[in-house]
């Protein structure tokens, strides 16, 4: 077949009945693994002597470059959270091999092709790796921004979408803004905190906080959708409520601790997905956005 020819690791996924498009939508992870305690012999006294042994230990944290499939929509049926591995009747089943565009701010940044591993800890963790010749291209620096329930810092995650007929491009353009950007909204936010504490529904110590502690931590702006705003309520915490404030002004509630990971066009529909990471509960959790639209939901315990 010509398919086979020009792509031989599996790009798209076939239905049981009929061919499809299937559009996936997952992460590359920098994922923390048990590591044997490294000890480092060499006496900082005698770099020289490279044979000199002291009691000096130093821990050092082993990371493995993981693949996480997230989201997937056949055809054009609604997104939904990517099957997992244990997952013995799912309709769609995981291919034994995805190749990946790395996607960064609306563009392109390379290709991945990641295998599925079938060990018994790839049940509870992200379960594809990294073909030997394929590099994690990181950008940033390690720390607990990303780290999830786990705790341990790690690079900030990679978008990543396999589809041939879909796109990294973000025909929205999202980008991360200074914080004066949303200055001129922090009341309203703070404002829609205080009527969202009045709500029966809500657990109100997540909200006691004063007014002069708020800070904006994040701010991306978009040129036709507005602005994502990352409010911290709490000085001396990192817990977070994100709001996305429309360019009419309407403010529009998110989540607690959301981070925007990126957005792109992942099904070709010429409107752009974003993806956001939050964590509780010991839980990793991803969101699908449309704008202020939530369109699935991945958990990870």
């Amino acid at each position: 077949m010509i398919l086979s020819r020009f792509f031989p690791v599996v790009l798209l996924a076939l239905s049981e009945t009929s061919f499809a498009w299937t559009n996936w939508v997952g992460v590359l992870e920098d994922w923390p693994v048990p590591a044997d305690t490294k000890i480092t012999a060499i006496s900082s006294q005698d770099t020289a002597n490279q044979n000199t042994v002291t009691d000096d230990k130093k821990i050092t944290q082993e990371y493995e470059a993981r693949v996480r499939p997230l989201f997937v929509r056949i055809d054009k049926k609604s997104w939904q959270a990517a099957p997992r591995l244990q997952d013995k009747n799912a309709v769609l089943p995981l291919p034994k091999a995805l190749s990946w565009d790395v996607c960064f701010s609306g563009r392109s940044d390379g290709q991945l092709t990641a295998m599925l591993r079938t060990d018994e800890q790839s049940a509870i963790t992200p379960p594809y790796m990294l073909r030997a010749e394929d590099r994690a291209p990181w950008r940033t620096r390690r720390s607990s921004d990303y780290a999830g329930w786990l705790e341990t810092p790690v690079y900030k995650p990679i978008l990543l979408k396999s589809s041939l007929n879909s796109s990294c491009a973000d025909p929205q353009k999202w980008r991360q803004a200074g914080v004066e950007k949303s200055r001129s909204h922090l009341k309203n936010m703070i404002a829609a905190l205080r009527k969202k504490m009045a709500s029966p529904e809500d657990v109100k110590d997540f909200y006691d906080f004063k007014d002069a502690d708020v800070k904006i931590k994040r701010t991306w702006a978009s040129t036709t959708s507005g602005l994502v705003v990352s409010i911290q309520t709490l000085p001396k915490t990192r817990r977070t409520e994100t709001f996305h404030i429309l360019k009419n002004g309407d403010i529009h509630h998110l989540g607690t601790d959301m981070l925007l990971i990126d957005a792109g066009d992942f099904d070709g529909d010429g409107q752009a997905e974003m993806l956001f990471k939050r964590h509780t509960d010991k839980k990793d959790i991803y969101d699908l956005y449309s704008d202020t639209k939530h369109l699935a939901e991945s958990v990870w315990d």
